[in-house]
């Protein structure tokens, strides 16, 4: 019995540990593209010099293979997460990170399958091609990419604050993550936006010019995504024959991308499906926990201690969101009726660094089987990690 728990416990912080990769990984190659599209405020050819050290690194074949993996794993351990919950009540950061984590493979696929379209269509696709798709054959495909980067982007700094927020050094780099988290999508926006008035005020001139300039048989200006330049036209007339057919390429891509779109929302559907089945299996059993200094309150078995007092709207402390790291939702049990379930090694391993004695659990990990039991919650519900600081550093924090 002990050995099919320590699996079960060593496997649960594999997984946390690998989601918390997996996600900063992610939030890296979202990092990277807008720290690139920045330098749209300067100019497109600045944007497509820096574009191989910056977003450039994931369109190889090593970055796109690693990429994917991430991504799908990443997704995958969201599933897993969904399927665990005993509830699916949560906080409204919860909630925004959760709704998000669902939307980035149906938002990101569609980017990475364009991306591989692109390179079918042209011999190189730069972010001048890019953005000239965008801002002048396909305006919605482009607002898609601003959504996708939102949404990514939130999603990330939610669960990167929420990890951050359980490390006593967070208390000096938070005044400096809010701004930058702030700062960076803007930043790249008015560089998106910046780069796009470059695009159609070129296209504006082109289009007057257009009578007094002579293009060589079967260049398309308004198509600069198709694989030739007039340049290139103009020194090898001899390559100016039908390259590749771009509107078979891109109706492919659009069929692959609805496919993957619809297995993954039916992926969520079955997840959700599953996890209400196994909740359901459970025989709840009555529970009522007395906390001193508190009310009484009276629920079902089967959600953890934390959950159970969100949902009576009780006031706890949990900066790390439940997820077990920062051990400030802790509580003293003073009796119990029933026999509670012994710590898994997450729960041991915080409460041994924080120098906990017997009877101290977490609230977010411990789910009472039942009975009646008697607890104080051992922080105040607004408490902060810089309230442990020393008295003059915390003083320093203050000003």
């Amino acid at each position: 019995m002990n050995v099919s728990k320590n699996k079960s416990s060593n496997t649960a912080v594999f997984l946390r540990s690998a989601r918390i990769i997996s996600g900063i990984f992610l939030l890296l190659f979202i990092a990277t593209h807008l720290l690139n599209m920045i330098l749209g405020l300067h100019s497109i050819t600045l944007v497509d010099g820096m574009r191989p050290y910056l977003s450039g690194i994931w369109t190889g074949p090593v970055g796109s293979k690693i990429l994917l993996a991430v991504l799908f794993t990443h997704f995958l351990l969201a599933l897993q997460a969904i399927y665990k919950r005993e509830t699916l009540r949560m906080s409204a950061n919860d909630m925004v990170q959760f709704l998000a984590g669902l939307l980035i493979i149906p938002l990101l696929i569609p980017h990475a399958i364009g991306i591989g379209a692109m390179k079918e269509i042209s011999t190189e696709a730069s972010y001048g091609e890019l953005l000239r798709f965008f801002w002048l054959h396909d305006p919605i495909a482009g607002l898609r990419q601003v959504l996708l980067v939102a949404i990514v982007w939130v999603h990330g700094c939610i669960g990167l604050l929420i990890w951050m927020r359980s490390k006593m050094w967070s208390v000096r780099v938070l005044p400096w993550f809010y701004p930058l988290a702030v700062a960076v999508p803007v930043l790249a926006l008015l560089g998106y936006v910046s780069a796009g008035r470059d695009i159609l005020l070129a296209a504006s001139q082109a289009e007057k010019s257009a009578h007094a300039t002579e293009y060589p048989q079967g260049y398309d200006e308004t198509a600069p995504y198709k694989g030739y330049s007039l340049d290139r036209a103009k020194e090898h007339p001899e390559t100016t024959e039908p390259e590749v057919d771009a509107g078979q390429i891109v109706a492919q891509s659009k069929i692959v991308t609805s496919r993957i779109i619809w297995i993954t929302s039916a992926m969520v559907l079955l997840t959700l499906l599953a996890r209400l089945l196994r909740v359901s299996r459970h025989r709840k059993k009555f529970l009522e926990i007395d906390y001193i200094r508190g009310p009484i309150i009276k629920a079902r078995s089967g959600p953890n201690m934390l959950d159970i007092a969100r949902h009576a709207d009780l006031p706890h402390a949990n900066i790390c969101h439940g997820r077990g790291r920062c051990g400030t939702c802790r509580v003293l049990v003073l009796s119990s009726s029933e026999d509670l379930p012994a710590p898994s090694e997450l729960e041991q391993k915080t409460l041994n660094r924080l120098g906990c004695g017997p009877g101290v659990r977490l609230a977010c990990q411990l789910s009472p089987p039942g009975g009646i039991m008697r607890v104080e919650r051992m922080l105040p519900a607004d408490y902060t990690l810089k309230q442990d600081l020393p008295v003059d550093v915390a003083e320093q924090e203050a000003l």
